[in-house]
């Protein structure tokens, strides 16, 4: 009984861009697309809902074919604004929800399977997803009690001399209780200097009631790179087609200089062929077993 919210309204203004962020592509597929294929690993499709706003139904349109729901953020208010506006979408108010970004294109079906593991396997009230990193700068810190469990998430700006010194950083990525995460939303408030509402305020609103917050620490930050510019775009293109060359050599195909080919990820191709460098493979191309694709190509 798991649901999935994929929040995917924002504009991203940094992107430059008249096109929504979630619809940029990085290995071949939208955004937000990588974010629901790997969301299916926890859930059936009819269990996500992507919360849409900027050029809603362009967004939608990418993604009816997968069988999710929707909801609207008409106006976009902060991440706890964006998961209230789907509490109608969301059929059931128990089980487990967990709450994703459009803009994670990295994050990988096994990553998402062990949060909801670890979720149950400590029974929290929820589980939040952390890393650590070389260099927090710019990212909010996630202050631990000692029972190891989340007493604040403290952005950057608001970061004491002591808690700047805190590499493990927040992730915005949940798997909540449903029922008390629906309970208590309402009680987030507009933040004093944006008026938006903010998700984060719930690991203090928990902490009110008793309730605790345990922290998923994940090895590579890198699955958690949110896209904001087209640099990051262009790192998580490179990514993901990394993870793509290494999957169809393993499974016995030969690249010569990999670092040169460009190869999507629904391609197929078979064992024993040669690919050659330069090659561009798109779309849904299959290749068959003991073919040679010559350079260019």
């Amino acid at each position: 009984n798991t649901w999935v919210v994929i929040l995917a309204a924002g504009l991203g203004t940094r992107m430059r861009s008249r096109k929504a962020k979630v619809l940029h592509r990085a290995g071949g597929l939208s955004l937000v697309e990588q974010v629901v294929r790997a969301a299916t690993a926890v859930t059936d499709t009819s269990r996500i809902v992507v919360v849409t706003g900027h050029q809603a139904d362009s967004v939608e349109a990418v993604l009816r074919p997968y069988g999710v729901g929707f909801a609207r953020q008409a106006e976009q208010k902060g991440t706890g604004h964006a998961l209230a506006c789907c509490r109608d979408a969301v059929k059931e108010k128990s089980g487990r929800l967990m709450v994703l970004y459009g803009d994670t294109p990295l994050l990988s079906a096994h990553t998402l399977r062990t949060l909801l593991e670890s979720h149950t396997a400590h029974a929290q009230a929820a589980t939040l997803m952390t890393t650590e990193v070389a260099n927090p700068h710019g990212y909010g810190r996630v202050v631990l009690n000692d029972r190891g469990h989340v007493a604040a998430i403290v952005e950057h700006k608001d970061c004491t001399p002591a808690q700047l010194e805190i590499r493990l950083i927040n992730s915005g990525i949940y798997c909540f209780d449903a029922q008390p995460m629906w309970q208590h939303l309402s009680e987030i408030v507009p933040n004093a200097k944006s008026g938006e509402y903010y998700l984060t305020d719930m690991a203090e609103i928990f902490g009110r009631h008793g309730l605790a917050i345990h922290s998923h620490r994940i090895e590579d930050p890198r699955e958690l790179l949110g896209i904001n510019t087209r640099i990051e775009l262009a790192e998580a293109d490179a990514i993901l087609r990394e993870r793509k060359n290494r999957e169809l050599m393993l499974s016995g195909v030969t690249i010569e200089k990999p670092e040169t080919v460009t190869i999507d990820l629904d391609v197929e191709v078979g064992c024993d062929t040669v690919i050659e460098p330069f090659v561009r493979l798109l779309g849904h191309t299959k290749i068959g077993e003991d073919c040679r694709i010559g350079t260019g190509s």
